[in-house]
């Protein structure tokens, strides 16, 4: 036997007992340390679980309709209440800038996309939009109940952060009843070219004040800004029951000197679920516009409301 070895190896077992004994020391002093507030749950699930349910709201959908798929994450959202507000606000937030690897396949899947096909995997970006959709629905899902959150989407509508940002702030507070929408109304008379844009855009889903919003609207038609202009067409489009003023409004807009806010009208005359009747006059004229886009979008509505015509009985 090497003289010493027993020594040396009664030495090691001390040491990795000692190392142990630490390990084990230090992860009850971390287990018994305060944490950070926990995700808000309902029936044994987080309230990201609950909106990230393919049925909760589609990409884009602000103003999800209930029905028997979606009807279990509602009351989920419901059933949380205020206790989301710190969660569905961190949705909101820039998004964070993602690693090397995930920048390659980003720029792989956009290749891909872009090329007609389809990749395994969702771009970051596209996680981010549509994590933010659906904390814009969830915030029309609590109606009154979020007003708490209404000072910090106004700082999120009004501050510098990025175009998505600054748009799900103006939409969620155009779902929060009067105290959202008031904000809105303020900012569509901001000296801020961008916080007006944005503003016209939260109005489009806008819940209460509906006079009010539209009259806001359609000053915004003549803003001096052709963005401003351009997404008020947009929002103008979805108050399908008043047809009296939307109407006008967009046939206006038609004739914008600007392209892309004529084409922002006629896209929103085109997709209008109201009465078009007089819209008439200007789509037959648009026919003969020597924009082609404008001519074959004016001949489109003006086929689909002859059809509707002869559908409806006399």
């Amino acid at each position: 036997m090497i003289p010493g070895a027993t020594t040396s190896r009664s030495t090691w077992k001390q040491v990795g007992v000692w190392s142990l004994s630490l390990a084990l020391f230090s992860l009850l002093v971390w287990s018994s340390l305060p944490k950070g507030p926990t995700e808000p749950q309902w029936k044994g699930r987080t309230l990201s679980q609950w909106l990230d349910t393919p049925a909760f709201a589609g990409f884009y959908e602000y103003r999800p309709v209930e029905k028997a798929e979606n009807k279990e994450a509602f009351d989920a959202v419901r059933a949380m209440g205020t206790n989301c507000l710190p969660w569905l606000l961190a949705r909101l937030a820039p998004r964070e800038k993602p690693g090397r690897f995930r920048e390659w396949l980003d720029e792989l899947a956009l290749k891909v996309e872009e090329s007609g096909g389809q990749v395994p995997w969702e771009r970051s970006a596209n996680q981010h939009t549509r994590q933010v959709s659906r904390a814009i629905a969830a915030f029309f899902v609590l109606g009154q109940v979020a007003a708490p959150a209404v000072p910090q989407l106004r700082d999120g509508l009004l501050g510098r952060d990025g175009h998505l940002e600054r748009l799900a702030s103006a939409n969620a507070l155009g779902v929060l009843g009067d105290s959202g929408v008031s904000v809105l109304l303020n900012a569509v008379t901001s000296t801020d070219a961008r916080a007006r844009q944005y503003a016209v855009c939260g109005l489009g889903p806008s819940t209460t004040n509906c006079e009010m919003s539209l009259a806001a609207l359609c000053k915004a038609a003549a803003d001096s800004e052709r963005r401003v202009r351009q997404f008020a067409s947009l929002s103008l489009a979805q108050f399908t029951n008043h047809s009296s003023i939307v109407v006008p409004a967009l046939t206006n807009l038609m004739a914008d000197s600007d392209k892309l806010v004529r084409h922002s009208a006629m896209f929103s005359l085109k997709m209008y679920k109201g009465d078009l009747t007089a819209a008439i006059p200007a789509l037959e004229l648009a026919v003969s516009d020597p924009d082609t886009r404008m001519s074959n979008h004016a001949k489109e509505t003006l086929e689909k409301l002859r059809s509707q015509s002869i559908k409806t009985p006399p």
